[in-house]
């Protein structure tokens, strides 16, 4: 009887063995999934430089439209108030080239 008992208990070493191959387990998971989410934080990095990029262009864009409507505005402002704002709005406009071009 004490021969069967000792054939179906698990030893200390088979126990310690057995906890061994479970962290393993749990280790490489865990590798998985570090890689994973380092995947989707260079997925997200790009993400975020292209939406970067778009919002540059279109604070560009809406930078130019605003300069074009500043212009068009003094441009058809009385002949008397002309003077001194045509020469301020087209200041302004040459300035906002550089920058709407990128230099």
């Amino acid at each position: 009887m004490n021969m069967l008992k000792r054939l179906f208990t698990p030893t200390h070493l088979s126990i310690v063995n057995d906890e061994l191959i479970a962290a393993r387990l749990q280790l490489l998971s865990a590798e998985n999934d570090l890689e994973h989410v380092q995947a989707q934080v260079s997925l997200l990095n790009a993400r975020i430089a292209r939406l970067e990029g778009k919002l540059k262009t279109a604070d560009a864009h809406s930078s130019m439209m605003d300069a074009q409507f500043y212009a068009t505005r003094l441009r058809s402002a009385m002949p008397s108030e002309t003077g001194n704002r045509s020469q301020q709005a087209e200041h302004d406009i040459s300035e906002l080239r550089p920058k709407l071009s990128g230099k």
